[in-house]
């Protein structure tokens, strides 16, 4: 199972039993296609970073995928779009290779995505982290 990670599909088919399956989950065009919106209406551009994902990505994974000897038996798109609190948002951002991209400006910029929304973080104080 490989999640939004970085993969060798070579090693990966050395491992991986004859009869045995791989489940990739990459992520499509509109991921994070929300936060990095808000980010370019605020004119946060020396704040929070969002990556976006490259056009053609998940065909490029299949093609290597596919060129290590696997076979595509089924792809499923799920899209969606979910309501965030600012600490989750953090995770988020923090979970991921845009991670490896931020600032000490972007954790002030991430907070101000937010600023002036009422958001708070459910912790009852209203201060949304």
């Amino acid at each position: 199972l490989s999640v939004f990670a970085p993969r060798n599909p070579r090693e990966l088919h050395r491992v991986v039993a004859a009869a045995g399956a791989v489940i990739v989950v990459s992520p499509g065009k509109s991921h994070l296609a929300e936060l990095r919106a808000a980010s370019q209406r605020r004119g946060d551009a020396e704040g929070v970073t969002v990556l976006e994902v490259h056009e053609g990505k998940q065909e490029r994974t299949a093609g290597l995928m596919e060129a290590a000897g696997f076979v595509t038996s089924k792809e499923t798109v799920v899209e969606g779009v979910m309501e965030l609190r600012l600490r989750n948002v953090r995770d988020l951002v923090g979970m991921g290779p845009s991670a490896f991209h931020q600032s000490q400006e972007s954790t002030r910029a991430l907070s101000g995505l937010f600023d002036n929304e009422g958001e708070s973080d459910g912790d009852g104080d209203g201060e949304g982290n």
